[in-house]
């Protein structure tokens, strides 16, 4: 009898540990580490379908650090050397199972709001210039580039919620900083420590924070262009900028401490400092704001 009462014990126990935990939805875990073994440089290309994605500089030893957690189908990933450059390829496509394939693209940015199943943290060596491109899909996370070489940089986002931050200067000139974002909210944080000569903006339809603050160092070009949503724009007040707004009469633009002349606006250091912006706004329908920040 006792035996009978030992052997249904085990069954509940197996039921509900399978009800708890059913099997294939329990997820995988993969590590991946490179060292570095005398690369001059790298090109990294990052791809992310959908879940988690965290990214920041790691050791100056280690070229690449992955960490990844999926249900089904694990990251690809490939690195060679060509000569001394490293070459880096990171594909982690698989979709999350949270969400619905019916979805349209306001419940989609919804869903951001859950826990996905899927996350990568991923960390790049500060000790060599990298090319850096990345590619997200229905995304959530955060980025810190601060401290890392960064060359040159393409940011897609799609349905995402994303911050990237530059907490620390770039040590090196940025040639170009190239970013297109989709529906979603967007932040780019401290962005004068970019070190960039060039920068580009598409937005779709979302909500935008461009922060340009920071360690701003060189004579600068921008292209901002918006299709349809709210863009606030953190300009520095110690660097000398000229803006040239072209806009449709459905956007509604916010700008003070600002002179006008021949079609452009300046601020009061306009040809006074050693470093400047210039910048050219396209904007198609909502609101752009435009704040001073010390």
């Amino acid at each position: 009898m006792q035996s009978r009462v030992f052997k249904f014990f085990l069954i509940l126990l197996f039921i509900s540990a399978a009800i708890a935990d059913p099997p294939g939805l329990r997820p995988s875990k993969l590590k991946r580490l490179i060292d570095w073994s005398g690369e001059k440089s790298l090109v990294a290309r990052i791809y992310v379908g959908a879940g988690l994605f965290y990214l920041e500089p790691g050791l100056r030893s280690r070229i690449f650090e992955g960490e990844f957690l999926f249900d089904q189908k694990a990251p690809k990933i490939r690195y060679d050397v060509v000569g001394q450059r490293g070459e880096l390829t990171v594909r982690f496509t698989e979709k999350s199972r949270k969400k619905d394939k019916d979805s349209n693209p306001r419940s989609e940015i919804s869903s951001l709001n859950e826990i996905y199943d899927n996350e990568c943290k991923i960390k790049l060596s500060p000790r060599i210039p990298i090319a850096l491109r990345m590619e997200l899909g229905a995304v959530k996370g955060e980025a810190d580039l601060g401290g890392l070489q960064i060359e040159k940089m393409r940011l897609e986002v799609g349905v995402s919620h994303y911050e990237l931050d530059f907490s620390q200067t770039n040590p090196i000139p940025m040639e170009e900083m190239e970013v297109e974002a989709g529906v979603g909210v967007l932040r780019l944080n401290r962005l004068g420590n970019a070190n960039f000569q060039y920068f580009k903006f598409d937005g779709g339809l979302g909500s935008y924070e461009l922060d340009f603050s920071g360690d701003f160092r060189q004579q600068a070009d921008l292209d901002i262009n918006v299709g349809m949503g709210k863009m606030i724009i953190y300009l520095p007040r110690h660097v000398g900028v000229r803006i040239k707004v072209s806009k449709s009469f459905l956007t509604y633009l916010d700008i003070d401490e600002v002179y006008k002349s021949g079609g452009y606006y300046y601020n009061e250091n306009w040809g006074k400092t050693p470093y400047q912006m210039d910048i050219h706004i396209d904007a198609g329908i909502g609101k752009i704001t435009i704040e001073w920040v010390d």
